[in-house]
């Protein structure tokens, strides 16, 4: 057995909390070898720059020597993950591992492996558009969902992602709001889809019944193509929003009267 998997696993099954990373850098300063404490050093210089204010002379200090460390040794630490996810990944690592990682949706749905090594909460779910073979079943039985605290979906969301013309597919926006699995999601990411009008309006309607009801900060629907001043009038009125503290709408063809009664709900939180 690879010695640095019990760490590992205790690093990814508490995603949240420092201290199991923290152990693992003192059980790689142990070993004595270069490319272990140059790790060891890097666990400590991103948990430390996460709590640092940024600007002051420290947190420069501290980002140098995260970037000349990560500069040396990055090509052997990606080995975090299978070969296969090196070139098309595009990880993005915070707190000494890697955090974020861009996959294909069926990849997402059924890696629930690789969740158990490497503490990633963030997701790029791509090709979530096209034909899948993802069901309802399958998402409430990956465990590994619930730790997604960020996800963007697409862009390559069809304009039938709610209510799907497959019989045998769901649309990729009905599973999430039906899913069980998704209970700490913060931030959810539609933007730069094309998503029907009617689909959009649905899916603000039925928010309050996902199971991210309660967790869900921010939503982001930039460039939908589909978002008309019919999406924005649900979301101005729609029961189960006073929770988000972030409301994207950028690049958006939403009228001023529509505009204004989202500023009236949302305040300084919705952003145009």
């Amino acid at each position: 057995m690879d010695e640095h998997l019990p760490f590992l696993k205790a690093v990814a099954a508490n995603p949240a909390d420092d201290l199991p990373r923290l152990v693992f850098a003192d059980f790689l300063e142990e070993s004595g070898e270069p490319d272990a404490l140059a790790r060891a050093h890097f666990i400590r210089a991103q948990i430390a720059l996460a709590q640092l204010p940024p600007g002051g002379a420290e947190f420069r200090e501290t980002v140098a020597l995260q970037n000349r460390l990560f500069a040396m040794y990055s090509e052997d630490w990606i080995w975090d993950l299978p070969e296969h996810r090196h070139a098309e990944g595009n990880p993005a690592w915070r707190r000494g591992f890697i955090e974020f990682l861009r996959m294909g949706w069926e990849d997402f749905v059924r890696a629930g492996d690789l969740f158990d090594t490497v503490p990633i909460t963030r997701v790029q779910a791509f090709r979530a558009g096209f034909r899948h073979g993802t069901t309802l079943a399958e998402l409430d039985a990956a465990t590994h969902l619930a730790r997604i605290t960020h996800l963007q979906l697409g862009p390559s969301l069809r304009p039938d992602a709610l209510d799907s013309d497959d019989p045998e597919a769901e649309g990729i926006l009905e599973l999430l709001l039906k899913s069980r699995s998704f209970r700490s999601l913060a931030h959810l990411d539609l933007s730069a889809n094309n998503i029907n009008g009617a689909g959009l309006v649905t899916f603000v309607l039925r928010l309050p019944e996902a199971a991210f009801a309660e967790t869900l900060e921010s939503l982001d629907l930039s460039e939908l193509y589909g978002l008309d001043d019919a999406v924005g009038n649900a979301l101005a009125t729609a029961r189960g929003l006073e929770r988000l503290r972030h409301l994207y709408l950028h690049r958006t063809e939403l009228s001023d009267a529509v505009q204004a009664m989202l500023r009236r709900r949302f305040g300084d939180r919705v952003a145009f």
